[in-house]
């Protein structure tokens, strides 16, 4: 699977990316925020070089359903 980037001028879900990291690490994102794995058991973001942040499911989710989760985080 091919990473994909958040930058500025991305558009909303990319944006959402960033927020993501940003709430996941209590860190602003540094460049870009790059979506690096997305599967059934969780998500990977990098936030920046040199830092690799996953996001468990607490269960097992579909594609879309995991998507959501890691667009959508509450």
């Amino acid at each position: 699977m091919g990473a994909t980037s958040a930058t500025a001028s991305a558009g909303p879900a990319l944006g959402q990316l960033r927020e993501a990291a940003e709430m996941l690490t209590g860190e602003p994102a540094h460049d870009e925020v790059w979506l690096w794995e997305l599967d059934r058991y969780g998500a990977s973001s990098r936030p920046g070089l040199g830092h690799l942040v996953r996001a468990p499911w607490p269960t097992p989710a579909a594609l879309g359903r995991a998507l959501t989760c890691l667009m959508c985080p509450s």
